[in-house]
């Protein structure tokens, strides 16, 4: 049973923390300046990274308690010293790790500086492909159909709002330049006077 859950509660962690990254950059992108951009996709960001770290807890839980390979508390907490498949837990405590300071970093986001905050931000980025690394060499069912057709997923659409979010900042400061350019006044057409009691009105 403990086998069983471990597996699942790893990948389902592995799936959240790939949603919540996606919808983290949908946010930062055009949808989070737009007027009116729902309230209801930054608490499914925030729930799906929360999620993701509760399910990386159990799937813990679950390693340590399975007696099919035995790991105790330094094998699950420290990078490199679990003797079964060294590389492969390493990734996968790694990835832990960087999950909880992006956790962390999200519930004092008022108290940290913006810039540390962004950095902290973008170590989810890591977080998912050392996650990912270590189901692919570590995971029992990685060469499941399922499980490849999943990851694939959401690599696929992680990797497409990225690329979308850089393109879109890449033009977004041209169409501001432009933007401005064509407000400015023409300085071969001379001012027109104002109407008679249009101060007023504008004031």
């Amino acid at each position: 049973m403990w086998w069983e859950l471990s597996r699942a509660s790893g990948l389902v962690s592995l799936a959240l923390a790939w949603l919540a990254l996606i919808l983290g950059v949908t946010l930062s992108g055009r949808l989070s300046t737009t007027r009116g951009a729902p309230k209801w996709l930054l608490d499914l960001h925030r729930f799906a990274g929360a999620l993701s770290l509760l399910f990386v807890a159990v799937h813990l839980v679950a390693l340590w308690a399975d007696s099919y390979v035995t790991f105790d508390l330094a094998d699950l907490l420290v990078p490199g010293v679990a003797d079964w498949r060294t590389t492969a837990v390493a990734f996968g405590v790694l990835a832990m790790w960087l999950l909880v300071a992006v956790e962390v970093s999200s519930l004092w986001m008022r108290k940290l500086p913006r810039r540390t905050w962004r950095l902290i931000h973008l170590s989810s980025y890591l977080a998912a492909v050392s996650a990912t690394v270590h189901e692919l060499t570590a995971g029992t069912d990685a060469t499941h159909p399922a499980v490849l057709l999943l990851t694939i997923a959401v690599v696929g659409l992680a990797v497409f709002v990225t690329t979308y979010r850089v393109v879109a900042d890449r033009r977004r400061p041209r169409a501001s330049a432009s933007a401005r350019t064509s407000a400015r006044p023409s300085r071969a057409a001379p001012a027109a006077r104002p109407v008679p009691g249009e101060e007023i009105a504008s004031a």
